[in-house]
Parts: structure tokens; sequence; C-alpha cells
């Protein structure tokens, strides 16, 4: 029965991290035809990074939805693909934001805070990839990653049904998917679930405590950023 509960919530969390990837950017990447006269033409850049960041969310639904079903062989056999988007992603959303950067669109404190979420969702990917053989681990740390990496989608989904929310209400909903986990295991497990709390941790002191911000006032922030736009060419 434990086991059926926790394939079941993590098969709904893949529902729910594809369904608020479309929501948050319906209109500005999914949709964005419908929307070219308030948006214009897209980009490549971002067009490259959306691209990616909606298979990194369709990969981690068919790979819960492999486990539900008990395709442990075609799970394992998708682990490379999981490896080589993420040596994709990480670069792209690095771009996309520094690219942002250079054209006027992001204070140096609002990139080095996307930079954060992005940098932390690959790194806790990647360490889930380290842990596939302990599945508790491997699972939990897959879902905060796919957390971190839905950030943007949340910030933005949540704006079509709150108007003006608070800042304690965005930040709130946006830790929703850590908040459910650790309910989840203290439900299944009646003990305290600290890698769930300590995943949780983290995803609040990025997306809430700003713990990039020191980094990104001091004088290295705004030089790397100058550093990277001027090696990608995008200075001025």
């Amino acid at each position: 029965m434990r086991t059926n509960a926790e394939r079941m919530f993590f098969l709904a969390s893949g529902a729910w991290f594809v369904l608020v990837t479309f929501v948050g950017f319906a209109d500005t990447f999914f949709l964005r035809f419908a929307f070219i006269e308030d948006y214009g033409p897209i980009r490549s850049s971002l067009a490259i990074h959306g691209a990616l960041y909606t298979l990194w969310m369709v990969l981690y639904a068919v790979q819960a939805g492999l486990i539900s079903t008990k395709r442990y062989a075609l799970h394992k056999s998708l682990g490379l693909t999981s490896v080589i988007l993420l040596i994709a992603i990480l670069p792209s959303g690095w771009y996309v934001v520094v690219e942002k950067f250079a054209l006027g669109r992001k204070s140096v404190d609002e990139a080095w805070y996307n930079l954060g979420q992005i940098t932390s969702g690959c790194v806790l990917a990647l360490l889930a990839i380290a842990f596939r053989k302990k599945p508790y681990v491997h699972k939990r740390l897959m879902f905060a990653a796919t957390a971190f990496l839905t950030l943007a989608s949340v910030a933005r989904a949540h704006e079509w049904f709150l108007e003006n929310p608070s800042w304690w209400t965005r930040k709130l909903i946006s830790a929703s998917p850590l908040f459910a986990l650790i309910a989840f295991d203290f439900i299944r497990t009646r003990r305290i679930p600290m890698l769930a709390l300590a995943l949780f941790a983290w995803l609040w002191a990025v997306n809430a405590i700003y713990v990039f911000d020191p980094i990104a006032f001091s004088p290295f922030g705004k030089r790397m950023l100058n550093a990277l736009a001027m090696f990608w060419g995008l200075e001025g």
C-alpha cells in the first residue's frame, strides 16, 4: 500500500509540473502565435530554452509513469536522456538570463536570483542521478530539482489566478511542491522527513531568503555577468 501511494504521489507530481509549465508559459511560448502582437517573434535562444525545459518536464512525467507501471528497464534506459538534457539545460538557462541582463531587462540581483534557481535545479538533478541506486533519495532529489526548474513557471502561472498576490502568497505557492513532499513523507513514515525538510530549506533559501544576493550585490556579481555577456557576444 505504501509503495502504491508513493507511485501515485510522484505520478501526480509529474502531471503537476507539466501543467504548471504549460500554464505559466502558455502566452509567451506554447501559444505565442496567438499573442504575436503582444510579444513579437520569439528569439531563438528563448525557443531553445523553452523546448529544453519542456522536454525535462515531460521526461520527468514519463519517468514517473514508467515507475508507476513497473517498467524499470525502460526507466533506467532513459536515464542517459536526463544527463544529456541537463548538459543542455544549464548553459541554455544561463544564456537566456545573461541575455536579458545584457538587454537591460533584468537587474544584477534578478539575474543572480534566476541563476541560483537554475543552478540549484541542475545540481540536485545531477545528485539524483548519482543516487539512482537509492530510490528513496533519487526520487526526492529529482522531485526537488524539477520544483526548482518550475519556479519561474509557478511565478507566472499564479498571476493568471490571483490579482496582485502578496509576497508571502507567491513564495508559499512556489514552495507548495516541497510542502506536499514533507506532508506525504511524514504521513507515510510517521517520522520527521529530514531529506524533504532539507530540500525545502534550500528552496526557501534561494527563492525567499535570496541566498545569492551577497554575490549579486558584490562587485564580483556584476563583473561575472558582464564577462559572460562579453563571452557570448551579448554586450551592449
